[in-house]
């Protein structure tokens, strides 16, 4: 059970961390918050992201230790990418109320 815990918050961490990335993007931050945001909010959300998309490797690490967790995480990481960026392209509207906060 604690396994798939982790897992999942491997996972979390990733899709927060590539959706603070894509809000570091003026068009995507527009799409899903509907706000012009300076630039200092872009380097925020760009600082937020790759700080997600890295302690996401730690869940990993706990779960299967360093031989395994890369490798999990490299699949990961690019599976939550994807998901945002479908995220983004149908329904930005979803990610409003998650990511209203840091922008």
């Amino acid at each position: 059970m604690i396994s798939i815990l982790l897992l999942l918050a491997a996972i979390g961490l990733a899709l927060l961390g590539c959706g603070y990335l894509a809000l570091s993007q003026p068009k995507h931050s527009k799409a899903v918050l509907n706000v012009d945001a300076n630039s200092a909010s872009h380097n925020f959300a760009r600082l937020l992201g790759w700080t997600f998309i890295a302690a996401s490797i730690v869940p990993c690490v706990i779960r299967d230790g360093w031989g395994f967790a890369v490798l999990t995480w490299s699949l990961v990481v690019p599976s939550a990418a994807m998901i945002i960026s479908l995220l983004l392209a149908y329904r930005p509207e979803l990610l409003r109320s998650i990511y209203r906060s840091c922008v």
